[in-house]
Order: C-alpha cells, then sequence, then structure tokens
C-alpha cells in the first residue's frame, strides 16, 4: 500500500497533474487501492504519455505486496549495533562514528540534509557527546523516557536550539521501529484528530507529547491491521501517515522541519 501510494505521487508529481490522494481519507485509500483494481482503471484512463511504465508496476505491486525488510531499517541495525558501538567508542572512532551517522541519515528522507551536514561539522569533542548520547538513548540503561530526555537536551546543547520531531525521533524509530516512531508532526497531529484529539502535541520534542505521538502510532497500526493490512513495523504505519495526511503530497520535497 505504501509503494502503491508513494508511486503514484511521484509519477501524478513528474506529469505536471495534480496528485492523486491529496484529499483522500485513509479509508477511502484504503478502499480505493483495494476495492476492485479501481485504481489501475483510473490511471489507464490517463491521456498521460508517461503513464504507461506506472501501471504494470502497480499491478506487480498489487500482485506481491510490501517487500519483506527495509534497507533503512537493516543500515541502523549495523550501523548502530550495541557491540559495534561499544567497540567504535572503546577505541576513540568518534569522528568515524558520528560521520557514519550523518551518511546514514543522509541515505535517508526522514530528516533535512542540513542536520547531515551540521554533524558533520561538529568539533571532535561535539561529536564525542553525540555519540555517546547516541549510544546511550539505543543501548543505555534505565528508562526510556529518561535517555530520550537526555538526547533531547544533548541535541539542543550541541546543535544550540531543541530539536525538531523528525531530527529527535528518527535514530530510535529506525533502530526499534517495532517499538517507536519516527514523527512528523504536522500529519501526526492530523492523526492524532480521530486517536487522542485532547491531547498535548508540542512542536518541539519533549518527552510527554512523545508518548502521545507514540500512541497515535500504535492505535493506527492496529486499525490497519484490523482493516486487514497489516503494517510491518512503526515505520510503515510513520509512512502511512505522512503520505495520506500531509498538507501537500509535494511537501517532503520542501522543508517541513515539524
Amino acid at each position: 500500500l505504501l509503494l502503491i501510494v508513494d508511486e503514484l505521487n511521484h509519477f501524478f508529481a513528474r506529469a505536471g497533474h495534480p496528485v492523486l490522494t491529496r484529499y483522500w481519507t485513509q479509508d477511502y485509500l484504503l478502499s480505493f487501492l483495494f476495492g476492485g483494481g479501481q485504481v489501475i482503471e483510473k490511471i489507464e484512463a490517463l491521456s498521460v504519455a508517461e503513464r504507461q511504465p506506472l501501471v504494470p508496476g502497480i499491478k506487480a505491486l498489487l500482485a506481491g505486496g510490501l517487500p519483506a525488510s527495509d534497507p533503512t531499517v537493516a543500515e541502523a541495525k549495523e550501523t548502530l549495533a550495541a557491540d559495534r558501538m561499544k567497540e567504535e567508542i572503546a577505541e576513540g572512532a568518534y569522528e568515524d562514528l558520528a560521520d557514519g551517522i550523518a551518511d546514514m541519515l543522509q541515505r535517508t528522507d526522514l530528516v533535512p540534509v542540513s542536520h547531515a551536514k551540521a554533524i558533520r561539522g561538529l568539533e571532535p569533542e561535539e561529536k564525542e557527546e553525540y555519540v555517546e548520547a547516541v549510544n546511550t538513548l539505543l543501548h543505555g540503561e534505565g528508562r526510556y523516557e529518561e535517555r530520550f530526555k537526555g538526547w533531547i537536551d544533548t541535541l539542543t546543547k550541541i546543535f544550540d536550539e531543541a530539536p525538531n520531531w523528525r531530527i529527535a525521533t528518527t535514530i530510535p524509530g529506525i533502530y526499534y521501529p517495532e517499538t517507536h516512531t519516527v514523527v512528523r508532526r504536522s500529519a501526526f497531529v492530523r492523526q492524532a484528530g480521530s486517536i487522542a484529539p485532547t491531547a498535548r502535541y508540542s512542536r518541539r520534542a519533549k518527552v510527554s507529547a512523545y508518548k502521545n505521538f507514540r500512541r497515535v502510532a500504535l492505535s493506527t497500526r492496529e486499525r490497519l491491521a484490523a482493516a486487514g493490512h497489516e503494517p510491518r513495523d512503526l515505520l510503515d504505519v510513520y509512512d502511512f501517515i505522512w503520505t495520506t495526511l500531509r498538507t501537500s503530497a509535494l511537501d517532503h520535497l520542501g522543508s517541513d522541519d515539524d
């Protein structure tokens, strides 16, 4: 589902047409994609020369479903593995670790490219502090809420401002996608309107608001599963929320630092 919708969005953007899913609700999107091939008929009816390569690909995705693993998660599991981080920290390889994390983040669309560049531009002692904070966040002892607060505090100190939600949540979200979520505030707040509309959702990352956003992601996962579309993890849920509830399907090409 997520790959199909994303492909549609990119296709219509390239072809200069309004994005197909811009004003659709999630329930309508689900029924439209899986309600008897209507989406294929709609695409085939378009008089757009560029459509020809898309239709077979959509049909293949409908037949084959989602891939079994996510390369972003696989890379995070390798780059940020507890044993690897412990070994490289013991060797004092903080700069290599920090630059490796920056490279990994830049290969995703989850954080602004400027953030990866900012990590590379840190002073050696700042890279050490950053790496130690990542290690504590992912592999430290104690309650996650306390470790997440320490992570936010470190990011605030190193980068001279409180982190936005994407920067604060991407690393734990791609390392522990089964239990933690990346947050894109603008879309997640819209999703919260049907799940927990009275909860508080701060503009910048905070522990209390993260709990609320995580509850939104978990509830959305349950709803998707109940509809017969089991997400692999909360990263799939993030993709679903962002794809269906962003202000514009072209927002990911611009800046949305919420």
